[in-house]
């Protein structure tokens, strides 16, 4: 299946299911069950991550974010700045 669905059990509840699930996280494993991992490319992720930045964070109005687009080539600059010297609430990709 491609998609995802909400998740409506707990993954406690999963885990006792005779069901395959898979969770998609951004969490490291709390235990010791089967994970799938998949990297991406540093460069590709930071260039996401910056798009996200500026599409979704801070505290912009409908409208702000609307005025924005005026200046996103700056925003993005900017944004991508910021997460490849690790002024993020996740610090650098080098110290992980």
């Amino acid at each position: 299946m491609v998609g995802h669905k909400l998740l409506t059990s707990s993954v406690a509840d999963l885990m006792n299911d005779a069901e395959i699930h898979f969770v998609k996280t951004h969490q490291l494993p709390g235990d010791n069950s089967p994970a799938i991992y998949l990297v991406r490319d540093g460069r590709d992720a930071c260039v996401s991550y910056a798009h996200y930045r500026v599409d979704f964070e801070g505290n912009l109005s409908w409208v702000e974010r609307q005025r924005a687009r005026v200046c996103r080539r700056w925003q993005f600059n900017s944004a991508l700045r910021d997460v490849i010297e690790g002024n993020t609430p996740y610090g650098a990709w080098g110290r992980m």
